[in-house]
Order: structure tokens, then sequence, then C-alpha cells
């Protein structure tokens, strides 16, 4: 909305900068599990759709494990020289990410080597739910569907799919087809509860853990395809 645009131009960049501090430099150990069950894993088995900003969800360099987030860069970062676009397990972002760079004029992005940073000038690729997007954030919603469609079994970690969040309850109920297997793990029954309302002719199993103490796993969906 352009009447809105310097006031989300602000939280934008109030949002980066307060999810870089708090997230910069941690050791999650959830996640880093997370990421050694993604071994032996081919992109044709396993892809994740995420609504996070952070880059908490990473490469594991030491392990082979790499990430694609099918998305076109006009120039990657030199010290992101192992990102190859066509390899690794698909990570689509649909709310962009903090190692994106945005260039407000021309819509080209730019891979960095970490959390954005003011240094390093444009605009961190974020989007709020519902505001309007780079067409390259649009072409990523469609593979998401696409994902969907096909999926066998859909496995949701920490992510109650919030009702103000609607872009993403119609990416999943209008995709999603009969019988799926539909695995919700969060620290809330009542969040499982809503997910038996939202999805009620799948099969569903619900695992309550407390996510909260050493993880922040918001918003990451996992798709197993082919298991």
């Amino acid at each position: 909305n352009v009447e809105y645009a310097d006031e989300i131009h602000l939280i934008r960049r109030i949002a980066s900068q307060h999810i870089t501090q708090s997230s910069c430099g941690q050791n999650n150990g959830y996640y880093k599990r997370f990421v050694k069950s993604l071994k032996n894993k081919t992109r044709e088995e396993v892809s994740i759709i995420s609504f996070n900003f952070d880059c908490l969800l990473r490469d594991d360099l030491d392990d082979r494990i790499y990430f694609d987030y099918l998305i076109e860069f006009k120039e990657i970062d030199s010290r992101r020289c192992f990102y190859k676009p066509g390899q690794g397990i698909p990570l689509l972002k649909l709310h962009g990410s903090l190692d994106w760079r945005l260039d407000a004029l021309t819509g080209y992005l730019t891979l960095l080597p970490a959390e954005w940073h003011e240094n390093y000038g444009g605009e961190p690729c974020i989007f709020l739910p519902h505001e309007q997007a780079n067409k390259k954030i649009d072409q990523l919603w469609e593979a998401a569907a696409e994902f969907v469609r096909h999926a066998e079994k859909i496995t949701f970690i920490g992510y109650s799919l919030p009702p103000y969040d609607q872009d993403a309850i119609r990416l999943f109920q209008s995709n999603v087809h009969k019988g799926i297997r539909i695995e919700v793990i969060d620290s809330s029954e009542s969040t499982i509860g809503r997910y038996k309302k939202l999805f009620p002719k799948s099969v569903m199993e619900g695992i309550v853990c407390d996510l909260s103490i050493q993880c922040n796993e918001k918003g990451t969906t996992v798709l197993s395809l082919g298991n």
C-alpha cells in the first residue's frame, strides 16, 4: 500500500534489526538436530516451507547438507560460493529472509553471507502477512502450493496457522488432498485441536512438545514427499 509505504519501511527495518540481534550467534540445538535429520535425504523426498525471516535454519557445510531457496538471485555474495541453485533441500521462505537483500528500484535480490545489515545497503527482503510482495516471492507461493498438492505427509512444527495469516491457511486448505497424513508438533494441545478442525478429512497425528525452552521453530513446515 503506497499510502503506508514509509510505515512499512520502518517496521521492516525494526523487525530485521531485532530478529538479527536476537538470533545471531545462537547455538540452537533443535535446529542443528533438525538439519542433521536431513542428511542423506534428497530434494525429491523432503522440502521445507518456512514463514520465518531469521537464518537459524542454515546449511551444514561439514555434513554437506545444503538448502535451495528456489528463487533467482541477481547476485550471490562470494562468501556464499557454496550455494548452487537447483541443488540441495528446497527451503521456501514465503515471507522473505534476512540473508536476502532487496533492491527496491529494480526488484533484484542478492544472497548475502549472513543476516541483512544496514551496511549492506538496500532493503531487507522480508514481508509482513498480506503485504504485497516481490513477484519472485509470489512465485515461491505458487511453488509451495505445488509441493503441498503432491505431498504424502505434511509435518507442522511449532506453527499454529494463526487466523490473521489467511494467506497461509488458504495455501494449505486449498491444496492438501483428502486423506493426507498431517503431523502437528506443538506445545499447545489446543493448536493440535485447531488443526483437526481445519483439516477434517486428513489423517491427523498430534505430538505435544514444549518448543519454547530450547527451540523457536515458529513457522517451519516440513513437507515429506514419498515417505
